[in-house]
């Protein structure tokens, strides 16, 4: 294939969760996997507020949880509550006892038995640069990896 034939990769963002879209969406919706966690209720996306002045742009955090409807009308407006997502401070998630990814370290762990590190969300191989995290009950994980969670109420 020539140079001219070559096509790139056009990576873009979720306006919502801010993750790169693994597949393309039309317009400005969110991700596929945003679009499947509001099927399934109301989707908190963690952001931390103490890292930006601005609401819309504040980091986010990588995590992902969906919560009920008698939730999330507790928490969010009328209007936010119509949008079916809504970002929620890091610190407030902890507050509520949602889970937390606990650290991000630099490096992979040792293994004692010289096998690959496995991700506990998707099951495949860590490479070099690839670690996200580590989450109290999967264990470790790939940067893209972080887990959806399910919280009942």
């Amino acid at each position: 294939m020539s140079k001219k034939e070559e096509k790139k990769a056009v990576e873009t963002l979720c306006p919502l969760c801010w993750r790169p879209e693994t597949e393309k969406v039309e317009g400005d919706l969110p991700c596929v996997e945003c679009q499947e966690g509001m099927k399934k209720g109301f989707l908190l996306v963690g952001v931390d507020f103490s890292k930006s002045d601005d609401v819309k742009n504040a980091i986010r955090t990588g995590h992902r949880w969906i919560v009920g409807e008698a939730a999330a009308k507790e928490m969010y407006t009328p209007e936010a509550f119509a949008k079916g997502a809504g970002l929620l401070d890091i610190q407030e998630a902890k507050q509520l006892g949602l889970p937390i990814q606990i650290s991000t370290p630099k490096e992979l762990p040792k293994e004692e038995k010289g096998g690959p590190t496995m991700c506990g969300i998707c099951g495949e191989a860590i490479g070099t640069g690839e670690l996200g995290g580590i989450d109290p009950i999967k264990g470790l994980m790939h940067k893209k990896c972080t887990p959806l969670t399910l919280i009942k109420g």
